[in-house]
């Protein structure tokens, strides 16, 4: 302050919000009327300071950079505020006064003292904030809706979000399929993937193909559904198998047009997929191991995955170890010259001859040997292999490995695998015969998959 004024004073660089309760009301609203976008009746003229005004923060933007012909350059960012009319109009702070965004969120309402209107190109207006504005502001206090746990069959709590939904961010139980109903957000989910669709590229607004949707089936004891899942990373695909345990976060729950329930995971704004099966940790943690032999696993109905420690017999090398795969469906296909053709989806690409060659090139080149790489939408090495297993009851089981399972147990990728000759492959497959493995196995209709494995210490 000064020294003949009590009033507080800031510096320009400074930022100030006032907080007023969030319960209750406080002699400073009378100061304030609600604004109305539609008529503008709190709006006298645009191009001036205005009356005191009310409104909610519906939507926080994203910092942008504008551009004038003389050549400078302003930073802006836009704060949709909503009347009660539910109508929107454009809070707009430049440069400095960005920094106000940090001092609220959506669904506080804000408390505007002598904002400045200003005419928007579209007849409209926008208000800003000026030398002598000031911002009140009483912190949004979301309601909550008490829900019914099916394990222990309690009332929990979970908030409500502005437009109505479910928010499961701080529900500590574990979620059973048949419990997901619409309208939730951040729901956390583990449950085992039956089926994995087939890769969808599609542009998310810059032009080529930017993002990849694909869909998971899970179930679990309850019941099953699809989940939708949008990665604009291009990393999760390649990393899931089918009969796998799988942890979903950030899901959010939708009613279908066939009155179904319709779940979503969009890795862009927060969502994840944990594939459980494939902790490196897990076979090394006692309390998640509860090891079984394969007699038990083999008459077991109830186990769907199962950790065990057993003996490689012996490798199947009727056929090659390692194999081209289609990396937009998975499966093997045909070679013809330089051509592949998917055996399922029937498409045919060019490929490099170093994918047949063993190269420099290809030892450093990603395992996703295609042109385009960003969206591994041509083919990629991966192994095929097929082991011998027996435990210390002599029971022995034929186990199919995951790409993924035999990588951490040979410690080779399967590009370089595929660069090698016959005997050095030879070599480092019959290296892990005879040793004891800690396996985590999935059972299949057909057999069993091993999802990871690595050497007993």
């Amino acid at each position: 302050g000064t020294p003949n004024s009590s009033l507080l004073r800031l510096l320009p660089s400074e930022h100030l919000v006032i907080v007023l309760p969030a319960r209750g009301k406080c002699n400073l609203e009378d100061r304030f009327v609600p604004i109305n976008f539609v008529d503008q009746g709190t709006i006298h003229e645009p191009g001036c300071y205005v009356n005191n005004v009310i409104a909610e923060v519906a939507k926080i933007g994203t910092e942008e950079v504008v551009h004038c012909f003389d050549g400078t350059s302003f930073k802006r960012l836009v704060v949709q505020l909503k009347d009660a009319a539910s109508v929107l109009t454009p809070l707009v702070l430049w440069d400095s006064y960005i920094g106000f965004v940090r001092l609220f969120q959506e669904g506080d309402v804000l408390y505007l003292e002598k904002p400045y209107a200003k005419p928007s190109a579209n007849g409209s207006f926008c208000l800003e904030y000026g030398p002598g504005t000031v911002i009140y502001m009483k912190p949004f206090q979301p309601e909550h809706e008490m829900v019914c746990t099916q394990q222990s069959h309690k009332a929990v709590s979970v908030p409500v979000t502005l437009d109505g939904k479910l928010d499961f961010s701080t529900y500590l139980y574990q979620l059973h399929i048949q419990e997901v109903v619409p309208n939730l957000i951040n729901v956390t989910l583990m449950s085992f993937c039956t089926c994995i669709s087939e890769r969808e590229f599609f542009s998310t607004g810059g032009g080529g193909c930017s993002s990849e949707r694909f869909t998971l089936k899970l179930a679990d004891s309850s019941t099953s559904i699809n989940v939708v899942v949008e990665d604009p990373t291009h990393k999760v695909f390649k990393t899931l198998h089918a009969n796998q345990c799988l942890v979903l976060e950030g899901l959010s729950t939708c009613a279908g047009d066939d009155g179904c329930t319709m779940m979503s995971c969009n890795i862009g704004t927060g969502g994840r997929v944990c594939n459980a099966s494939c902790l490196p940790g897990r076979l090394l943690t006692p309390y998640v191991c509860d090891h079984k032999t394969l007699a038990e696993a083999r008459i077991s109905s109830d186990d769907l995955e199962f950790t065990t420690v057993a003996t490689l017999v012996s490798w199947d090398t009727t056929s090659s170890p390692v194999q081209l795969h289609h990396s937009l469906c998975g499966h093997t296909g045909r070679k013809a010259g330089n051509m592949m053709t998917c055996e399922h989806c029937c498409t045919t690409e060019h490929v490099f001859l170093d994918q047949f060659q063993g190269t420099a090139a290809s030892r450093d080149a990603d395992s996703s040997m295609c042109a385009d790489s960003d969206t591994d939408t041509g083919w990629v090495w991966m192994f095929s292999l097929v082991a011998i297993i027996e435990d210390k009851s002599e029971e022995r089981l034929k186990m199919s490995f995951t790409s993924i399972a035999a990588t951490s147990l040979l410690g080779c990728l399967p590009n370089y695998f595929a660069d090698l000759c016959s005997d050095e492959r030879v070599g480092i497959l019959e290296s892990t015969i005879g040793k004891d493995l800690l396996l985590c196995v999935s059972k299949m209709a057909g057999g069993f998959q091993v999802n990871l494995a690595c050497i007993k210490p």
